[in-house]
């Protein structure tokens, strides 16, 4: 179906499923990328909260954290996609 213009209708509801789907397929793939994302964010959550509240000293040590977790985060990344490439050759 066109529009006007000549554009293709798309259908909205079907594009979230697909994106739901892709998201569960890549927590399935690499559950350790999923889990160093939470523990950076959480670690971010922690280090702003100590901010606001006044301890600077706590907070440059969670951001501190941060940096470590969000870099093995991008290791553990990195690492699952050389597997995959370097694996049979299933997705």
């Amino acid at each position: 179906m066109s529009d006007l213009s000549g554009h293709q209708a798309t259908t909205h509801a079907s594009s979230s499923s697909i994106a739901d789907a892709e998201w569960w397929t890549r927590r399935k793939r690499s559950p350790l990328v999923m889990l160093g994302a939470g523990v950076t964010a959480a670690i971010l959550g922690a280090g702003l909260f100590a901010y606001k509240s006044g301890n600077k000293s706590m907070s440059q040590t969670m951001m501190r954290a941060r940096v470590v977790a969000q870099g093995v985060t991008v290791a553990l990344m990195m690492g699952t996609s050389g597997m995959m490439v370097l694996g049979d050759g299933k997705n």
